[in-house]
């Protein structure tokens, strides 16, 4: 096992990204006029097909009563539809407009150039190897 001051220094980056990330996507959120919260629904909506508005409750961590709210905010908007669930007629899908998706789009796009820039001078195999760090650790979190 790692010794604790390297875990711990792992531990306080990985708190900052968090953080850092957190307050990224309310500034994403907060550009397009949204909520955090309907921000989270519209991205995850944007990446995942065919997502239901239990699916989205689950992943949100959130009751299908407050996803509803959001979804009639954001369809309201015309930023997000509901669709018949192509697997079960008797429920729908929440499927993002071409304005949501664009929302998504655009913030995705400034967090790429983001991330590119902070890692161009760094070298390929430094990138891996974190990335692969990353991944373990993100798998690790997901196992428990």
């Amino acid at each position: 096992m790692a010794d604790v001051a390297r875990v711990d220094a792992v531990i306080g980056e990985i708190t900052d990204l968090f953080r850092t990330l957190e307050t990224r996507r309310a500034y994403d959120a907060s550009s397009a006029d949204l909520t955090s919260t309907e921000y989270r629904a519209l991205a995850r909506a944007a990446s995942t097909p065919n997502l239901t508005p239990k699916r989205l409750s689950e992943s949100l961590g959130m009751s299908t009563a407050a996803v509803t709210a959001v979804a009639d905010r954001l369809v309201s908007r015309s930023l997000l539809e509901r669709v018949s669930n192509p697997a079960d007629r008797r429920s729908v899908v929440l499927v993002p407009t071409a304005a949501g998706r664009a929302i998504v789009e655009s913030a995705f796009g400034s967090f790429t150039a983001l991330v590119a820039d902070a890692i161009a001078d760094v070298p390929e195999d430094c990138i891996d190897e974190v990335t692969a760090v990353l991944s373990r650790i993100t798998r690790a979190m997901r196992d428990v």
